[in-house]
């Protein structure tokens, strides 16, 4: 299914991060320091998602949140402004989100591209929750 045709209301939700394949390094831990991540998914409002993702990094639990707002053109969501988690939990804002998509989902499975690019840097990271 598209993102123009998924029902975000129920999409949303609490997603255990099963899988992550990126070509970036930061999504990585070393094979010692695998854990499940989580994310959590919430219409925020008309044509906007609240996106957390939490990760267990050296530093402890680290967690990301986002707003992205719907791609007018294209099946996505693209970073609009970035929020602040709680500081002592949070490596700070994620800015430069050029793609949030659902690949497929039956929601109970969904399968998640995310392409991030910054100041010339690219990463592009598939997410199996």
């Amino acid at each position: 299914r598209e993102s123009h045709n998924l029902n975000w209301n129920k999409f949303s939700g609490f997603w255990y991060i099963l899988a992550v394949a990126s070509e970036g390094q930061r999504f990585l831990p070393g094979r010692d320091r695998r854990k499940l991540g989580a994310s959590m998914l919430e219409v925020h409002k008309a044509g906007q998602l609240k996106v957390v993702l939490a990760f267990s990094q050296s530093q402890g639990c680290q967690s990301h949140t986002l707003i992205l707002r719907k791609d007018r053109k294209k099946a996505m969501f693209r970073n609009t402004c970035a929020y602040r988690a709680a500081p002592r939990f949070s490596s700070g804002p994620v800015k430069g989100v050029e793609g949030f998509h659902v690949l497929s989902t039956d929601c109970s499975y969904g399968v998640v591209y995310v392409h991030l690019g910054r100041a010339g840097r690219t990463s592009k990271t598939l997410l199996l929750l």
